[in-house]
């Protein structure tokens, strides 16, 4: 009954002050605010005695491609990544993406999608689709607005999430902390709802589903290699590498 006054703040900032009950304001948060934040409120009495509390929360958006697959979106730094892997069919231009369907129809000069071990009811959801770097190289794997990481922002990332607490061990935050074998050290702490998971790689057949993730840059290396990032479960770096452009490799995707 002595209350004068509740101020609330959103990242230190103050948003507001109610005099009167009830002590409520709505956040309409936009596709700037994603990421996280600390809502703080203030209660003042009239002899100016304060109690506060404060709660942190994370804002994640969606987007959706050309299939209708919806996948939330996180940020990380002052990038917005997407938080699962890539599984469209389809280039959002409408044109259907050649889906290989055996070991021996992969190697291939032009774009080409599977699912880990040619199982899509098993794996499409987990781990998403694999893609060899021609289809990345279309410019048109990702949702309009949205494209592949080249060398450069992987890097970004990397620096961030390093600079951020994690040292070194950069794959440790990303890695989902469920789904790598020998789950006592593959998995991870999934520090930014990255939520990397192990979907393999492709060429030839198929290897590493479970252990290892291969995710592509969009960056060429001479003429016949794609660089990628790799995580596995026995080590909890962020390591990049360049391979054949005909491999299959797991896609995340970054907002333009």
């Amino acid at each position: 009954n002595n209350l004068e006054k509740v101020v609330f703040y959103i990242n230190d900032i103050e948003i507001t002050t109610l005099y009167n009950s009830p002590y409520e304001i709505d956040w309409v948060a936009g596709e700037n605010d994603f990421g996280p934040h600390t809502i703080k409120i203030v209660a003042i009495d009239k002899e100016q005695v304060s109690k506060y509390d404060d709660v942190f929360i994370k804002i994640n958006g969606t987007v959706t491609d050309s299939d209708g697959n919806e996948y939330p979106t996180i940020k990380i730094g002052d990038q917005i990544w997407m938080g699962e892997n890539l599984k469209t069919k389809t280039y959002n231009d409408g044109t259907p993406i050649i889906l290989v369907t055996n070991e021996h129809d992969w190697y291939r000069e032009e774009g080409v999608y599977c699912y880990s071990d040619f199982d899509e009811d098993q794996n499409a959801d987990i781990y998403g689709a694999l893609y060899n770097w021609y289809a990345v190289n279309t410019e048109k794997l990702c949702p309009d607005g949205w494209h592949i990481p080249s060398d450069a922002e992987w890097l970004t990332l990397k620096d961030f999430v390093s600079s951020d607490g994690h040292g070194q061990y950069v794959g440790k935050a990303l890695k989902s902390t469920t789904g790598w074998d020998d789950y006592k050290m593959g998995n991870g702490l999934d520090s930014y709802d990255f939520t990397a998971l192990p979907g393999g790689q492709i060429l030839g057949g198929f290897w590493g589903l479970g252990y290892f993730g291969y995710w592509w840059s969009s960056t060429e290396y001479l003429n016949y290699y794609g660089h990628y990032v790799s995580m596995g479960y026995s080590y909890d770096q962020l390591y990049d590498y360049h391979e054949f452009k005909e491999f299959g490799f797991s896609v995340r995707c970054i907002k333009d």
